[in-house]
């Protein structure tokens, strides 16, 4: 099967995917372009859930091609909640080989302050925390209209995670100046985070996604429990019966 025709049946799957065939598209060099040329009709036939699989896809190849096509994507798509939730860890997975490109993103203004705030989480997985301290005092001093200051006060709590003396007290000079803003409102509040060290995240397993049981909990939570009687085949596409495969993740 050539490269567009297991795209298309990743997308004729919709959410419930076959974690095989996900394997296979991650080893083809052309999947990146392809799932560019072809996003919407592809998204579009999978009930939307094709661009959020290509994500993980591209977190998962790690190339410089599928980062390129990731980039294209997030700054021409709306991913929703997926970006404030997910996206840090899609970028964390290419590693630090790519913390420039990643670091770009942070500094690009054009890419909207979620995904902006998704980038810089990700090169806080990522380590490098000298670059990083350089990067967030830069992001602090040029920080000059709404947006940008949205932004700070978004990534305060990470920023504080770097436990940099320097940082610290421009984070206090900048919550003065703009006279507070979520998620801190007073300086007290900003040193009561940095007691407790900031907002530390860690970078997870990408294949999680692909899980039976996290395909079949994102099924409940978007489409309730599936109609169909014990004995008949399983939605995933398994070829069992329900009861002797995905019911456990329902009940």
């Amino acid at each position: 099967m050539d490269t567009e025709n297991l795209l298309v049946e990743i997308a004729r799957k919709g959410l419930m995917v076959d974690v095989d065939i996900i394997k296979e598209a991650i080893k083809r060099e052309d999947t990146p372009k392809i799932i560019l040329e072809k996003f919407d009709h592809f998204d579009e036939i999978s009930d939307k859930w094709f661009g959020i699989h290509a994500l993980y896809i591209l977190g998962l190849m790690r190339s410089k091609e599928a980062f390129e096509v990731l980039k294209k994507l997030i700054k021409e798509n709306d991913f929703g909640d997926w970006t404030t939730e997910e996206l840090c860890h899609i970028m964390a997975n290419f590693g630090g080989e790519f913390y420039e490109e990643i670091e770009e993103i942070v500094m690009d203004r054009s890419y909207g302050i979620w995904n902006r705030d998704a980038a810089y989480r990700a090169l806080l997985m990522i380590g490098s925390s000298e670059k990083l301290v350089e990067l967030t005092k830069k992001l602090i001093r040029e920080a000059d209209k709404d947006e940008e200051i949205e932004l700070i006060c978004l990534l305060i709590p990470r920023m504080l995670s770097l436990r940099n003396v320097d940082i610290y007290r421009m984070c206090k000079m900048f919550v003065e100046k703009v006279g507070g803003c979520f998620p801190v409102f007073h300086n007290n509040e900003l040193d009561e985070m940095w007691k407790e060290g900031g907002e530390k995240e860690r970078k997870k397993d990408l294949w999680m996604h692909f899980s039976k049981e996290n395909l079949c909990y994102l099924y409940k939570i978007n489409y309730g429990k599936p109609k169909i009687g014990r004995n008949d085949p399983c939605i995933c596409g398994s070829g069992k019966k329900y009861k002797n495969c995905c019911w456990k993740y329902f009940h």
